[in-house]
């Protein structure tokens, strides 16, 4: 669609929702005030226009931020001179089936288009988030005309909550903003994430157990499926081509490896076209991970890329060597070490693992307290996590106070809790605290954070999903 039209049937889209939405909600929303430029889902127009150009043989990576932490794309075209590079990873909350429907319309004849999920029940699935993808476009509110219809009608029926976020911040005249690695002004010219942070594993335990890897079939939705041969046979009309291509695990988190052989028959099976490279390859040691069980460090995203590189080249003919040279496994990000408030230390009881420590259950003190302040030591040791069940089905909880050395918070912890109302994070960094998707799941507490933090953590990757409930602390 030529750009005059596409304004044109912008207009008309945004009048429909003047009528169909409160004035003020409409306004908001098609408002041409960005507010979300520093943020990590500012990517999408600069994902957006890469697809856009015009250059002849094209390798297009299309999938969620395992792409974005795990390519160095400068080094793929060193290699294959041949091609451009386009990674349109960006974030697998957005949903998987709509990068696909938003990159269909630019892809070209002669382009290597590979698709990379993550190996997860919501990125192989149907699953689309409406109030993530309003912040993604922002400044490129055409992206609309490429979504299906159903997202397009998810996203409206989005309006409201995110008109109301973005009210919030031009109330105030907060602007949201990127943290450590997750914004804007990482990305390289390629759509990479490419920065100093991601400088080893920060994970306390060198995974993340709120994300669990199976090699598992059943995790494939079906429509989703269709979708993907949808997507390759509408690619191969355009003379272009695809494969799949397994994004990177962290070892520790996969709990079936023996059954990957089957997984690829699946694979090879189901999708209509062709598995690049050995998915054993994409099984990769802990210490090449940074925050996520997906996301890779520097080092790794290095390996990584070199595992792309040798793969394609197989699969092109192309026997030259490879430059690329290993990259060692990188020291693990040590936090910096932190002085709180122990005083109801003789509350809790405790385990030791490595060299951190962490909170087991409540003391027979402890329960039946309805304020409590978790450590931040224990014999000499940082205290960097509490045990799942260490508040669940706890009835007389009312408030939780994490410092600034919990760096883990397993999904459920606050799962039974009648009467909590009050989960304090003291940190002001939220990229230090690693939180899966069921983090609220059977309370209705709220978040409360440093004030000065409130919209770095309502936009952060991670935080962003529980926005609604993220509150500044009193």
């Amino acid at each position: 669609m030529k750009n005059k039209a596409k304004i044109i049937l912008l207009s008309l889209v945004s009048a429909m929702a003047l009528l169909s939405l409160p004035s003020v909600t409409a306004t908001l929303v098609f408002s041409n005030g960005f507010l979300y430029q520093e943020t990590y889902l500012a990517g999408m127009k600069l994902k957006r226009d890469l697809l856009k150009k015009k250059d002849n043989y094209r390798i297009i990576f299309i999938g969620g931020s395992a792409l974005t932490f795990g390519l160095r794309s400068y080094l793929i075209e060193q290699e294959l001179p041949q091609y451009h590079v386009v990674n349109f990873g960006l974030y697998g909350a957005l949903g998987s089936e709509c990068m696909l429907d938003l990159a269909l319309p630019y892809i070209q004849g002669g382009d290597v288009i590979v698709l990379s999920f993550e190996q997860s029940q919501q990125t192989l699935s149907r699953y689309f988030s409406g109030m993530d993808m309003w912040q993604a476009i922002d400044d490129c509110k055409d992206t609309i005309f490429d979504l299906d219809e159903r997202d397009q009608k998810a996203l409206f029926g989005s309006s409201m909550a995110f008109a109301q976020q973005k009210f919030g911040y031009l109330s105030t005249g907060e602007r949201p903003h990127g943290d450590g690695a997750y914004a804007y002004a990482n990305f390289n010219a390629y759509g990479d994430i490419d920065c100093e942070m991601p400088s080893g594993n920060a994970l306390s335990r060198r995974y993340d157990p709120n994300q669990m890897i199976r090699f598992d079939a059943k995790w494939w939705e079906e429509g989703f499926i269709n979708d993907v041969n949808y997507f390759v046979s509408k690619v191969s009309e355009k003379k272009a081509k695809t494969y799949y291509w397994l994004a990177p695990a962290n070892e520790k988190s996969v709990q079936n490896i023996g059954e990957l052989d089957t997984y690829y028959d699946f694979l090879n099976h189901s999708l209509n076209c062709d598995i690049l490279g050995d998915p054993a390859d994409s099984i990769i040691d802990s210490g090449y991970f940074y925050d996520s069980n997906f996301h890779l460090n520097n080092a790794g995203a290095v390996n990584n890329t070199r595992r792309f590189v040798l793969d394609m080249k197989a699969e092109l003919g192309d026997s030259s060597k490879t430059g690329i040279l290993i990259q060692e496994i990188p020291d693990a990000i040590v936090p910096e070490s932190y002085e709180g408030d122990d005083s109801d230390a003789a509350y809790f009881e405790y385990g030791i693992e490595g060299e951190t420590a962490y909170v087991t259950s409540l003391s027979s003190s402890g329960r039946g307290k309805a304020a409590l302040i978790i450590p931040s030591s224990y014999q000499g040791l940082r205290v960097s996590r509490f045990d799942v069940a260490t508040f669940q089905n706890n009835t007389d909880i009312q408030k939780v106070v994490l410092q600034q050395n919990i760096s883990e918070i397993a999904d459920y912890s606050f799962s039974g809790t009648a009467k909590l109302t009050h989960i304090e994070l003291r940190n002001p960094n939220p990229s230090s605290i690693n939180i899966g998707a069921h983090l609220l799941d059977g309370t209705n507490a709220d978040i409360y954070v440093p004030a000065e933090a409130v919209g770095t953590y309502r936009s952060h990757y991670f935080f962003s999903q529980y926005a609604q409930r993220i509150k500044a602390i009193p």
